[in-house]
């Protein structure tokens, strides 16, 4: 979720939209491609599209909208083929994050769909039945989710600064993560958590980022739940972190003019490089690897996608002048291609990296 919606949150009462699929060889006005980029699809919605996520097969991509709606998108049918629905209680806040479980034989269900909102509710859905699995309420806003690569837990970002952590079995509540009193150490948030990724290859660590300019490492065993060490920098406004889960490190996108891009070392916290502008600046909300030698960025200004190879830090591929900032990105790889979702406005792009 950007923060730059939340920083005057709407209560959005518009009728439920249904996606409308524009075929990709129609003209997407004033947008332009450079570099091995390829518009596959654009679907338009009534609402606002905040963020969006590929399952673990690459089927289903789950869109959040503005209003408290989800849509499903087929990429087998290229059509929206479920909807989510805004909770009764959720009073058409915005979606603020969405994760699919990871699936296990020990599941009952797949295609189980993690949903938060900036109501403070947190839901997860069954999404090929509509059905309602759990509901937690909290009194702040939740802004951002991640699951743990097993299924067993979810954490949770929250305005408050806090770090919520949730039994996947129980929906009870096992750890809250927050600062300590000690205010000399900051071992933790004091103002909105935006982003959260958990360690690729242990579940005990995980990552936060937010608006007060720090990124904070967190172990599950640390039973004080305080942040375990952090760094000072990055002005995390939306999901702003990610981890590559071979070389290890992270990629840290910032709202801000100067050193948006950088990447880290995980397990030091080491500055490992600033990625440089290039003739399109931009402030960046979200980030990802697509490979260990590949980020895509995305932000507000020139309202972009950006692909940079990283050894050169040379942009290879741009998506701009986009209606909208570019809030969430998600990107699926089958075979030798990757499919990029991009949300911005009340749009939706599929997009095919060709490199």
């Amino acid at each position: 979720m950007a923060a730059a919606v939340l920083h005057q949150v709407r209560d959005e009462r518009r009728a439920s939209n249904k996606g409308k699929l524009i075929a990709s060889d129609e003209k997407s006005s004033n947008i332009t491609f450079d570099g091995n980029l390829k518009l596959l699809n654009k679907v338009d919605f009534d609402s606002e599209t905040m963020c969006c996520s590929f399952d673990h097969k690459g089927k289903f991509l789950a869109i959040g909208l503005s209003n408290g709606n989800v849509k499903i998108f087929s990429a087998e049918s290229k059509a929206i083929v479920y909807n989510v629905d805004s909770p009764a209680n959720n009073k058409n806040l915005p979606v603020t994050s969405l994760k699919w479980r990871p699936e296990n034989k020990e599941q009952l269900y797949g295609n189980v769909l993690f949903v938060t909102y900036a109501s403070g509710l947190i839901e997860r859905f069954h999404v090929t039945t509509n059905k309602s699995l759990s509901k937690y309420k909290i009194e702040a806003q939740v802004l951002t989710s991640a699951y743990s690569s097993d299924g067993c837990h979810t954490i949770s970002g929250c305005s408050d600064g806090n770090i919520l952590m949730l039994d996947e079995q129980t929906n009870q509540e096992t750890m809250l993560f927050t600062p300590s009193s000690n205010t000399d150490r900051m071992d933790g948030h004091m103002m909105r958590v935006f982003s959260l990724q958990y360690h690729p290859q242990d579940d005990n660590l995980f990552v936060s980022g937010g608006w007060d300019d720090t990124i904070q490492w967190w172990d599950t065993r640390v039973k004080t739940g305080c942040s375990i060490k952090k760094i000072v920098g990055p002005h995390i406004c939306g999901e702003g972190l990610h981890i590559d889960s071979t070389s290890l490190n992270m990629v840290a996108a910032s709202w801000r003019n100067k050193n948006n891009l950088q990447v880290y070392e995980f397990n030091t916290g080491k500055l490992l490089k600033t990625i440089p502008s290039d003739n399109y600046k931009s402030m960046l909300y979200c980030a990802q690897w697509k490979n260990k030698d590949t980020i895509i960025c995305g932000g507000s200004h020139s309202n972009m996608l950006r692909i940079i190879n990283y050894a050169s830090a040379q942009t290879i591929g741009r998506m701009d002048d986009l209606q909208g900032a570019v809030y969430s990105i998600d990107n699926f790889k089958l075979g030798a291609r990757s499919t990029i979702a991009v949300c911005a406005a009340k749009n939706l792009y599929l997009v095919e990296d060709t490199s």
